[in-house]
């Protein structure tokens, strides 16, 4: 479909297209495709929504909603996608989201085991202050220090 952004999100939501694109057999591709998704993907799909809701409850995921609605839930995928004009986000926690939550590795950071990690590094560079390439230096440099002369060791004789 090469139409303008508007124009496409306007022929996506066309009932004739949606029932076409949805009834198309998965696309048994290399490498993954979204046709690849299982249904329990959908378990942990979640609309991102207005709110950019990072932790979203069972309740909110894409096979809740589906069938509270009694739909299929590609079919929420695909109006979920063309909600917010065409620009809504889908959000798969993949890792450290067990039962749809947080929780877990919030506490398992706290452990002080676990209290020293990549992230802790990274983060601690990133609080401090940026400092320019001249506050850096001195303002005036000391001369290289020239190492002093070896001489043999005196010979006795």
């Amino acid at each position: 479909m090469d139409l303008p952004f508007d124009e496409r999100i306007a022929r996506l939501r066309d009932p004739e297209m949606k029932a076409r694109i949805l009834a198309e057999p998965p696309d048994p591709c290399d490498p993954p495709s979204v046709d690849q998704l299982n249904r329990h993907t959908f378990k942990r799909l979640y609309p991102l929504g207005d709110r950019l809701d990072y932790e979203p409850s069972a309740q909110d995921s894409v096979t809740a909603i589906a069938e509270r609605e009694g739909r299929d839930p590609w079919e929420v995928t695909y109006d979920v996608l063309l909600g917010a004009g065409g620009r809504e986000f889908l959000l798969l926690p993949l890792l450290n989201y067990a039962r749809s939550g947080s929780t877990a590795c919030i506490a398992s950071s706290a452990s002080p085991p676990a209290s020293f990690t990549l992230v802790d590094k990274i983060g601690k560079f990133r609080r401090r202050p940026k400092r320019s390439c001249a506050a850096a230096r001195p303002a005036s440099r000391r001369p290289r220090r020239t190492p002093p002369e070896r001489h043999p060791p005196p010979t006795s004789g």
